[in-house]
C-alpha cells in the first residue's frame, strides 16, 4: 500500500488567466451567457481571479448570486478588487486554503 502525501496546490499568477489576449480570443461573456440567466444562483468552482465570475455576476444581476470558490487567496483578493471596482455586490467568494480531501 502506498503512503498518501498531501501536495500543496499549484497556484499560477492571476494575470495568466485574465489578460487582454485571452479576453480577445475567448470573451467570458460569450462563454457564460448561454448557460446563465438573470436571477439565478450560480457557482464558479476554481474561479481564480474571476475571469468567468465577473461575467456571471453581470448576467444574474442584483437579484442573483455568484459563489466564486478557489484555493488561492491571492486570486480571491484580486476577484474582490475587480468586483468592488465594477460595483458588483452579488459575488460571494470562498477561499479554500488548507482544505484537503
Amino acid at each position: 500500500m502506498t503512503e498518501k502525501r498531501d501536495k500543496p496546490d499549484r497556484h499560477f499568477p492571476w494575470f495568466i488567466f485574465d489578460n487582454p489576449v485571452r479576453r480577445f480570443l475567448s470573451p467570458p461573456m460569450r462563454l457564460v451567457k448561454p448557460f446563465v440567466a438573470r436571477g439565478q444562483t450560480v457557482a464558479d468552482l476554481g474561479s481564480g481571479p474571476g475571469y468567468h465570475s465577473i461575467a456571471m455576476a453581470q448576467i444574474v444581476g442584483p437579484e442573483g448570486k455568484v459563489y466564486a470558490v478557489d484555493s488561492d487567496a491571492r486570486a480571491i483578493r484580486k476577484l474582490e478588487e475587480k468586483a468592488r471596482a465594477r460595483g458588483l455586490g452579488n459575488i460571494e467568494d470562498l477561499e479554500l486554503c488548507g482544505w484537503h480531501t
